[in-house]
């Protein structure tokens, strides 16, 4: 379905995204946003990162090493090349940072459910992250065509704490 979706209905759905992201990221008091580079037909972050940074706003962007994601400090796109699967992440000489400093964290996924489920790629290196004791507050987001009835969990799987659409915040 993302993929049918005509990139000006997309541009306007990834700006109304934002907006909901920011005024979140403004209420919870946020300084340091994990974020991801949005990867083909994914909901793109990248209107939050710009205005979050004229803000201010601090970013940590997750880099694939193994089967582990590991966070970097970049004020914004200028330090990511591709990396794993193709996906912009942060040089490897780019600051490290660890998840516990993050105050709200973005995360990407293939489909959502009210309740927080998530289905991602496959790789499980979300759901390693999110099983940290000292987890920021998760935020998935996606389309709202991107929202099912229940996304089927394991036992490894984590949840998000909300979910941002076009249409607003999915709280669970």
């Amino acid at each position: 379905m993302r993929k049918s979706m005509a990139s000006s209905q997309r541009s306007e759905f990834d700006e109304r995204i934002a907006e909901a992201l920011l005024a979140m990221a403004i209420a919870r008091c946020a300084s340091y946003v994990g974020i991801y580079s949005a990867q083909g037909s994914e909901a793109n972050p990248a209107l939050f990162v710009e205005s979050w940074r004229e803000r201010g706003g601090r970013f940590a962007w997750p880099r694939v090493e193994g089967d582990l994601l590991h966070f970097h400090l970049s004020e914004g796109v200028d330090r990511l090349s591709p990396g794993f699967r193709g996906i912009q992440e942060p040089l490897a000489d780019t600051p490290a940072s660890t998840v516990d400093t993050l105050d709200l964290l973005v995360v990407p996924g293939l489909a959502f459910d009210r309740t927080g489920g998530r289905l991602g790629q496959g790789g499980g290196h979300y759901d390693r992250v999110l099983k940290s004791r000292t987890r920021p507050f998760t935020v998935g987001i996606a389309y709202a065509s991107q929202l099912v009835p229940s996304v089927p969990m394991e036992s490894d799987d984590q949840r998000v704490d909300c979910v941002i659409t076009e249409n607003g915040i999915e709280t669970p």
